[in-house]
Parts: structure tokens; sequence; C-alpha cells
């Protein structure tokens, strides 16, 4: 599936990245995909972007998403 395929790269990039260890990359991945598809539901619910571009600010500061 898609979603296993996501969660397996983005497990992956985190772990190289250095943002996590290899035990908690796989649980962090699910709970960024997680996250993001939420942001997009809420977005998409309420036709606003900039909705969508607040949560994953939110993510970033509250931790959850890596800073660019």
């Amino acid at each position: 599936m898609l979603i296993d395929q996501a969660g397996a790269w983005l497990s992956k990039v985190l772990t190289a990245a250095s943002v996590t260890g290899p035990q908690e990359s796989e649980k962090r991945a699910r709970a960024i995909f997680a996250a993001v598809a939420g942001a997009q539901l809420l977005a998409r619910s309420r036709a606003d972007l900039s909705l969508y571009d607040s949560l994953i600010d939110s993510y970033r500061v509250a931790g959850l998403l890596p800073s660019r």
C-alpha cells in the first residue's frame, strides 16, 4: 500500500537525518503521516489552504515535524 511505502520511506529519512533513532523512527513516521493527513482533511473541509500551512507550522513548533 502507498501508506506503508510512504511510512517506510519517511522512517528511513528520519533515521538518516538523525531526527530519531532506528527504534523510534517507525512510530514517528506514522505520527507525522497521520498529522499531515489530518491537516489536509481540515483544510479541505474548510477550503482554506492557509489552515493547512498554519497546522504544519504548529506541528513544527510542537516538535512533531523537524524544522526546515
